[in-house]
């Protein structure tokens, strides 16, 4: 079970989890906030096949969708 509370929500919206087995700021992966870098990038790890997919994991979950009662 995953809990996370949003305080203040006014209006309606959807949010989305999103996961990776890197950390921040790894090279040619994920950016300063941990946010993936442009595919191209990967080029310059030296890998490929099953041990790229494999050093490059990312899962997004369904939308989960907020609305506010009026």
């Amino acid at each position: 079970t995953i809990v996370f509370e949003i305080s203040n929500v006014q209006k309606d919206q959807y949010i989305r989890l999103r996961g990776t087995n890197l950390g921040v700021g790894v090279p040619n992966e994920t950016d300063a906030d941990g946010n993936p870098l442009i595919d191209d990038l990967a080029a310059n790890l030296g890998l490929d096949g099953a041990s790229e997919a494999y050093a490059d994991l990312w899962f997004y979950s369904n939308p989960i969708f907020i609305t506010v009662a009026k």
